[in-house]
């Protein structure tokens, strides 16, 4: 599965910051953090064998240069991918899922940290 944030265009060529979860072997996952130009993915930032427990919480975060991916598994929000990138400043936010057993993500929200 994968949040979105600062899409230009959705329905255009792909464009925009993604974290990416993959399922790797046990249970844990792959996790990547791309930027996505012209339909170009380049990889920002990576992290092999994470747990995230069901029940989780995940964030994906641009704010001013720095691009950084969050999760809270019940003890608060630890920070786990930053990278330096003032590529993108705005734009939409979104989730994508593929597979059979895709994740089910609920209470999902965007907008401006306070």
């Amino acid at each position: 599965f994968s949040l979105w944030l600062d899409m230009p265009t959705p329905a255009g060529s792909r464009g925009g910051y993604e974290l990416r979860f993959y399922l790797a072997a046990g249970g844990t996952f792959n996790v990547f953090l791309y930027r996505w130009q012209s339909g170009v993915a380049t990889e920002l930032a990576s992290k092999s064998g994470y747990t995230f427990a069901n029940g989780g919480s995940l964030a994906l975060v641009d704010q001013g240069a720095a691009v950084s991916a969050w999760t809270n598994t019940g003890t608060g929000f630890n920070q786990l991918l930053s990278f330096w990138d003032g590529t993108f400043s705005s734009g939409r936010a979104g989730l994508e899922g593929i597979g059979a057993n895709f994740t089910r993500l609920n209470n999902f929200k965007a907008g401006v940290l306070p």
